[in-house]
């Protein structure tokens, strides 16, 4: 998903090269993080996922899923997203 941050820069996530925000590796998966009512999560699969849910955070304890502060959280500043389609159904 790309996303224009505050700065007027491109991002796309999840970024995979950051070790931060690295969906590839083992340590990583089952972790989430929250942030201004957006949380975002690696499920088992290594992929990366966003929710606005309130209910997916509690899930997310609820089946073992640790808390990850490093886990960066897109779309809790000024950044939109670039795709018009994924724009409306985020919004």
């Amino acid at each position: 998903m790309m996303v224009r941050m505050p700065n007027g820069y491109s991002v796309e996530f999840p970024i995979i090269r950051n070790n931060l925000f690295n969906n590839n590796t083992t340590e990583n998966l089952g972790t989430f993080n929250r942030r201004k009512g957006i949380c975002i999560f690696v499920y088992c699969d290594g992929k990366t996922y966003i929710s606005k849910s309130r209910k997916v955070v509690k899930a997310l304890k609820k089946a073992g899923y640790r808390k990850e502060n490093g886990l960066y959280i897109p779309l809790t500043k000024k950044s939109v997203i670039l795709d018009q389609d994924l724009r409306k159904i985020w919004e």
